[in-house]
């Protein structure tokens, strides 16, 4: 909740670097990427939070725990299925929609073949968490 942002590259003589030019107007309009990236302005989380630029605010003395809580939840999801979804995503964001729904019916065949897929629709109907194995 204490964090401080700003891109501060303008002050510098250069440009933001590292996608944040295309990634801020993506997150969080034209208008608000401008105003961040030609002010160099600070700001706190609860604006990086209505920019889009974090997905949740916790309080400083909580942040490894929720993290760790997230990263158990998403542990315990079926590992290919993870995978495939973090790539997808990505490859939306870096390549465009097309190129994500290109892989998009060939990857989901495979997963809808696996072992996890099996699992995951049998601890459904008997009602108890699955037990994902990565097949």
């Amino acid at each position: 909740e204490d964090c401080r942002f700003s891109q501060m590259e303008v002050q510098r003589g250069i440009m933001a670097t590292g996608g944040a030019t295309l990634r801020m107007a993506e997150r969080a309009g034209v208008g608000n990427a401008m105003l961040h990236l030609l002010t160099a302005d600070e700001f706190g989380a609860t604006e990086a939070l209505r920019l889009n630029f974090v997905q949740k605010l916790v309080p400083n003395a909580e942040v490894f725990a929720e993290a760790l809580r997230i990263a158990e939840r998403i542990a315990a999801q079926a590992p290919m299925a993870v995978v495939a979804t973090r790539l997808n995503v990505l490859k939306a964001v870096e390549h465009g929609p097309a190129a994500a729904v290109g892989d998009f019916i060939e990857t989901q065949k495979r997963l809808a073949n696996s072992e996890d897929a099996a699992e995951g629709v049998r601890s459904f109907v008997e009602k108890r968490p699955a037990r994902f194995t990565g097949r």
